[in-house]
């Protein structure tokens, strides 16, 4: 819970600064922009407001749908004068729905309104942001951002920009990116005077850029006039520089043709959490094929901006399901890695799980963390013809404990199962396909926060319950489970059987102190589960022990009571009461 708290802190200052403190203005469909913007008297268009907030307003932009016939432009170092402001960490920009209501800007007619540029093709987007920060974008929806031409942009597109802030925003019904947001914080790494001190976000990262997406979907993304036709689609296309923050929090990408999550990055860090990336059958050949990437998460190296004492890539609790690649770390790019830290994810039915694939000659030794995360059900096979679950090429065992997979040291596989787990389809509530899209593409909670899952979640008998180890993440039980959805035993009651005593299983001591220990005859595997009275299971996992020896079960975070200790190994089982005295 110490991570947790930690997290909370660190966005409290954001949060109690971001109802703006200047003036409020207001944009409705019944307004008129040569009205001064009051509650009363509002301005018509989004392009009237945002080029009259300065630091310090917040624009309310009431319900319903604005059609639109050309981009929006936020850019006070305009050509043709001031469009919008600047805001500060003190004093930001807030442009929002207003509270309670839902505005949607439609772009259907923005390609018969966008001239030809003297040079050529046309770029289309939603809303463009040039030369500003301290932004806070929240609650509206931006669909049908078409391709005009063969070049693509983003619905949403920022350059030159920083500390931008995107709060449950919704994108869809795209021929291009979704979000294409390229910073405007240089380091020393790029060009920018050593000597003169770069000052620091006050939104505690200690990074002068922190570019933040909190609980934003963005689905059904195709460019259909591209030479390469759906290859340029990604959901969230970004490029920031070495001193940048870039965080993702409960975001999602489904339905699209190239990279759910794309982020370049010249040093910095990209930092993910509780993110969901499905790519989905929506753009299937005519023959039920795939000619696309479908890429979940695509990382690329640090390059000259590569730090040895900073983590460029830290990626928890999140999904990739059913994608191409789940997760790519693209170090191939330079001779520098990401460090990144990979803790708690489930990584399901991808054609290759987690790539890492050069070593090239002169890079440095891999330098990645895995904790925790689980990949199952990989479809792509490598060259022996064994699941492609991670290609990470290493000539010395890299830093993973506590996964699915091990480090082997083979040339074709470099992994191995970890024999600690068995994993199969009874590991999980449900595998279906069907289901489990449904509810990860399903509406979110009424505060925004994704929606909850069933399908992916471990199933009460599943030996990844308590298989992980302490990483700060929030977790229940014993220890933390394998994958990115901990399992909750308040929320799962089961009927409590019958007392039994099969000779050749031991539990002692009973009472019970901090441990039990478990002794059987013969040698196997056990499934052992912990019931409290209310029937909710405590501990479920499976564990070999060896004939004539004693595992040991740790129950030191449990409260003292009584509970129903159950031993299976093979048609062999013990049931009955032990009670727990406590430290």
């Amino acid at each position: 819970m110490k991570q947790l708290l930690l997290s909370i802190l660190i966005f409290l200052p954001f949060i109690t600064s971001a109802q703006g403190n200047g003036d409020a203005y207001y944009v409705a469909l019944n307004g008129d922009d040569s009205n001064p913007g009051t509650f009363e008297e509002p301005w018509a268009t989004w392009q009237k407001g945002f080029e009259s907030v300065r630091a310090g307003d917040t624009l309310y932009i009431r319900g319903g749908v604005y059609m639109n016939d050309l981009p929006v432009m936020l850019d006070p170092d305009h050509y043709r004068g001031p469009k919008g402001g600047i805001g500060t960490y003190d004093h930001p920009i807030v442009i929002s729905g207003y509270p309670g209501e839902w505005p949607i800007l439609d772009c259907s007619n923005h390609c018969a309104n966008i001239p030809e540029r003297p040079y050529g093709k046309r770029y289309n987007s939603a809303i463009t942001i040039w030369n500003t920060e301290y932004i806070h974008f929240k609650d509206f929806e931006v669909r049908n951002v078409f391709q005009c031409d063969s070049v693509v942009d983003g619905a949403i597109t920022a350059a030159y920009s920083c500390n931008l802030t995107f709060e449950r925003i919704v994108i869809h019904d795209v021929g291009q990116r979704g979000f294409f947001i390229q910073g405007g914080v240089w380091g020393p790494y790029d060009g920018r005077d050593p000597d003169v001190p770069i000052e620091p976000s006050k939104w505690g990262f200690g990074h002068p850029d922190t570019t933040r997406w909190i609980n934003c979907d963005v689905y059904n993304l195709c460019d259909s006039l591209s030479e390469d036709v759906g290859n340029a689609a990604d959901a969230w296309k970004t490029i920031h520089y070495a001193t940048s923050y870039v965080y993702w929090e409960g975001c999602r990408a489904w339905n699209y043709t190239d990279d759910g999550f794309d982020p370049n990055c010249v040093g910095g860090v990209r930092h993910f959490e509780n993110c969901w990336a499905m790519p989905g059958d929506k753009y299937k050949n005519s023959v039920g094929e795939w000619e696309v990437e479908r890429n979940g998460f695509k990382v690329s190296g640090p390059g000259s901006g590569y730090d040895p004492d900073m983590n460029h890539l830290i990626f928890k609790n999140s999904v990739a399901y059913d994608c191409t690649h789940g997760l790519i770390l693209m170090d191939s790019y330079n001779t520098d890695r990401t460090n990144a830290l990979v803790y708690n994810n489930t990584i399901f039915r991808c054609g290759l799980g987690i790539a890492n694939w050069e070593d090239d000659e002169g890079m440095r030794p891999n330098t990645h963390t895995f904790r925790n995360t689980l990949i199952y059900d990989t479809w792509g096979r490598n060259a022996i013809g064994n699941p492609y679950d991670t290609y990470i090429l290493s000539d010395v065992p890299y830093n993973v404990s506590h996964c699915t997979w091990q480090w082997s040291g083979e040339e074709f596989q470099n992994r191995e199962p970890n024999p600690a787990f068995t994993v199969t389809d009874d590991d999980f509530n449900s595998v279906d396909h069907a289901t489990i899209f449904a509810q990860l593409t399903a509406p979110r909670k009424a505060d925004g926060s994704l929606p909850a899952v069933n399908a992916l979640a471990l199933a009460p008998t599943s030996d990844l319950i308590d298989g992980g180890t302490d990483v700060g993440i929030p977790w229940f039980g014993l220890a933390p489970d394998i994958g990115a959805f901990e399992y909750d035993p308040d929320g799962v009651i089961v009927e409590i059987p019958p007392e039994t005593n099969d000779s050749g299983i031991s539990v002692f001591p009973n009472p019970a102190g901090d441990r039990a220990w478990i002794q059987t005859d013969e040698p196997g595997s056990c499934h052992i589960r912990l019931l409290d009275l209310q029937g909710r299971k405590v501990v479920s996992r499976k564990v070999n022990i060896n004939a004539h020896s004693s595992y040991p079960l740790s129950l030191g975070t449990l409260k003292p009571g009584v509970y129903i200790m159950e031993v299976k190994m093979g048609e062999k089982c013990i049931r009955e009461k032990l009670v727990v005295k406590g430290n």
